[in-house]
């Protein structure tokens, strides 16, 4: 089989649908490997803010967003994939109390 790599990700063949969001790859290999590892990035994440303010909080997308940013070096496309619209790479995360 042929590595294809995408050098622009808005060509990219290669997504993810998770929840609401549909992120894209510039290759296999960069989408195995954010599979692979996701789930435990955001466990110590979520564990190092418990830890260091004493609350519990659901930050999923944001640590989505996060580790996708730390693989996929080539481009941001995250679109939401229930109505296409393509989500911004400067995107701010709100929380309230």
């Amino acid at each position: 089989m042929r590595r294809v790599v995408y050098n622009d990700i808005n060509d990219s063949t290669y997504y993810l649908d998770v929840g609401k969001a549909r992120l894209y790859f510039s290759s296999e290999f960069n989408k195995t490997r954010f599979l692979k590892n996701y789930s435990l990035y955001a466990q110590e994440e979520c564990k190092k803010i418990e830890n260091k303010y004493h609350v519990k909080i659901n930050a999923n997308y944001y640590l989505l967003f996060a580790f996708y940013k730390k693989i996929e070096k080539r481009g941001f496309r995250i679109e939401n994939n229930i109505t296409g619209k393509r989500i911004n790479e400067n995107l701010t995360f709100i929380v309230e109390l």
